[in-house]
């Protein structure tokens, strides 16, 4: 699953071990996604004694590479800006925020917040298009989140607001995105001249 999750827990029955659970969400609820995705992922491997492991083990072949996947390049300016992202991801991170940024010119455009990835670029599209231009997104993991779950993800979709907004292309990190089909992002970025970086 690489969508957005609804919260649907109203529309749940859980039995004894389950509202334990839903007990200590409930006392975190104010927390963003890393804390809540810890907190279950403890619940699981030491209440009910299952291993849990990362969806990158079985889904090798759509991981981020590092380096260029792309006909188009980044350029110097982009490239100057990557430090900058990087930090600035690692903040919003850090509070739980998000995973996200818009970079152009040396300058932070947006940031992503619990509202996700798709509503930061249509925000952006909506407000932002002349900053934004000729800038990048970034999306890396979160420095607090467990690496087994929650991955940064992109799709077609992402790539087709990205080209809207007027971006470069999107920068992700080595083994720590996953990119749902990736060949075929690959074809759309070539085709209209936008890169995927990963470092």
């Amino acid at each position: 699953m690489a969508e957005q999750i609804s919260q649907i827990f109203f529309f749940l029955f859980p039995d004894f071990t389950g509202l334990k659970l839903f007990y200590l969400l409930f006392k975190i609820r104010k927390k963003g996604d890393a804390k809540i995705i810890k907190t279950i992922i403890s619940y699981i491997e030491t209440r009910i004694n299952i291993k849990i492991v990362g969806a990158d083990i079985f889904l090798e072949d759509i991981l981020m590479t590092n380096g260029i996947l792309t006909k188009s390049k980044i350029s110097d300016s982009n490239f100057r800006d990557i430090d900058l992202a990087i930090k600035t991801c690692k903040k919003i991170g850090n509070d739980d925020l998000g995973q996200a940024c818009i970079v152009s010119n040396g300058e932070v455009i947006i940031t992503e917040d619990i509202n996700g990835t798709d509503y930061m670029l249509y925000k952006a599209i909506k407000n932002k298009k002349e900053e934004a231009r000729g800038g990048f997104l970034i999306k890396i993991l979160k420095p607090i989140q467990d690496p087994r779950v929650d991955l940064p993800t992109v799709g077609i979709n992402t790539l087709k607001l990205i080209k809207e907004l007027g971006l470069n292309g999107i920068i992700l990190e080595n083994r720590k995105a996953f990119l749902v089909d990736k060949e075929n992002m690959i074809k759309y970025a070539d085709k209209n001249n936008l890169f995927i970086f990963g470092i």
